[in-house]
């Protein structure tokens, strides 16, 4: 089991539902044609992903293809949202260590992402 939260608790007791967020980031822009691929931050399972814009997000390892408006690439809407890293082979075990981004409208996208720690 994995745990996300240090249990902040409201002063009834009751749970704080809150991702710890690391501090360990990477930062892309999306343009009209596919980043490079850029290593996620190390051990990231779930992450958070924050665009100014709409992007096509895909993931990968070393040597993956572009991002692109296609089946292959997650379509995010602008703002900020969690999302846990897919795996990369059947043994659930291996998650992906690269993504690509392109953005998926007429303007560019800031986009940042950041691993959540995890216990």
């Amino acid at each position: 089991m994995r745990y996300v939260s240090q249990g902040f608790q409201f002063k009834n007791g009751d749970a704080v539902p809150a991702l710890l967020l690391s501090g360990a980031r990477l930062t892309l822009t999306a343009t009209d044609v596919s980043t490079v691929e850029a290593a996620l931050p190390v051990r990231s399972a779930l992450i958070i992903v924050r665009a100014t814009e709409n992007i096509w997000l895909r993931f990968g390892n070393t040597g993956m293809d572009a991002a692109a408006a296609d089946d292959d690439s997650i379509l995010f809407l602008s703002g900020c949202e969690a999302v846990e890293v897919p795996f990369s082979d059947a043994s659930g075990i291996n998650a992906h260590t690269h993504v690509r981004v392109i953005r998926a409208g007429e303007n560019n996208s800031l986009v940042q992402i950041e691993r959540v720690a995890t216990g």
